[in-house]
This record gives structure tokens, sequence and C-alpha cells, in this order.
């Protein structure tokens, strides 16, 4: 049974499409290869981190921020 498999006939919550179903057992292959040290987390979806606007300009998100940076690409 691949890993996959375990992870859905354990939580029947938990749904993969079929055509992504190879994607993201290289991710969380990759993600266990890796290990915890080479893990970073970003969560800051509601802006808890983050100013929400400076002098009435919107200010990016966390995450907007690491998305648009052309380091991380």
């Amino acid at each position: 049974m691949s890993l996959i498999e375990q992870i859905l006939n354990q939580n029947p919550h938990v749904h993969i499409h079929d055509d992504k179903r190879v994607y993201v057992e290289e991710i969380i292959h990759s993600l266990i290869k890796d290990g915890r040290k080479m893990l970073h987390v970003v969560a800051d979806f509601d802006f808890t981190l983050t100013m929400y606007e400076k002098n009435g300009v919107r200010l990016p998100s966390t995450f907007g921020v690491i998305e648009s940076s052309d380091i991380i690409k």
C-alpha cells in the first residue's frame, strides 16, 4: 500500500484528485526526506503578523512577499 493510500484510508476526510495524486505523493516524500530542519511554514493568511495598511496603502501579507520574491522562485 502506497503512502497516499495509507493517508487516505486513515483519514476519510482527506481527498486527493486522481490527476494530482503523484504530485502530492512526491511532495510528501520530499518533506519526509528533507526532514523537519528544512521545513518552513508561513501562516499569515489573516494579517496577524503583518500590517494590513500603512498611510492608507494596502500592504502585502507575509505570504504575498514570499510568493512574489525572485529569490524564492
